[in-house]
């Protein structure tokens, strides 16, 4: 009588196949759960463009935001951060203390997001925003750049100066070193 079973090499040969799908699993995950963290951010992203539409809708379409020539010194009304933010995010340039639940308006990484805002006139890109001719730089990683009187290039996160007012844009440096802009032109 003939015993039946597998041979040594159907088993290596189930084996390397197995272990060949688990390689492409534990390689794959990590750029799935990176590009469901940037998405998460490009939506936050989003979020704050439509509490500026909202602000602007109910204060005469002013922005909430802006450059006090006198004081040489940007700002960002608190009574749109507190109000039009949800979280119970407050606080002022470059920095947003947290008087509550902050984990509504926080990176995925759990980071709570800031506020930078670029005053220059001229054109700027992302890319290079730490070395873009501002020496007082002083942004976080989990800051949002706020672009007054500009609007997103063809190119993914380049902001362009329009010189109107009224145009603004958000940039975000995503997972991966590629930058999210929007605008509202």
């Amino acid at each position: 009588m003939k015993k039946r079973g597998f041979t040594i090499i159907e088993v290596v040969l189930v084996l390397a196949i197995a272990g060949l799908i688990f390689l492409m699993v534990f390689i794959a995950l990590p750029a799935l759960q990176r590009g469901q963290r940037n998405t998460q951010r490009k939506n936050d992203i989003n979020r704050v463009m439509t509490a500026i539409d909202n602000y602007r809708a109910n204060n005469s379409n002013k922005l909430p935001f802006g450059y006090d020539t006198s004081k040489r010194v940007s700002f960002f009304d608190e009574n749109f951060v507190s109000r039009y933010i949800d979280g119970g995010v407050s606080g002022s340039l470059g920095s947003l203390s947290c008087s509550g639940d902050c984990s509504q308006f926080s990176d995925p990484n759990g980071e709570l997001y800031g506020f930078y805002l670029w005053n220059s006139g001229k054109s700027y890109s992302a890319g290079t925003k730490e070395g873009a001719g501002n020496n007082d730089i002083k942004a976080k990683e989990t800051d949002i750049w706020v672009f007054r009187g500009a609007k997103c290039d063809s190119e993914e996160g380049v902001a362009v100066g329009t010189g109107v007012s009224g145009n603004f844009a958000l940039i975000y440096k995503l997972e991966g070193g590629a930058y999210y802009c929007v605008d509202n032109i």
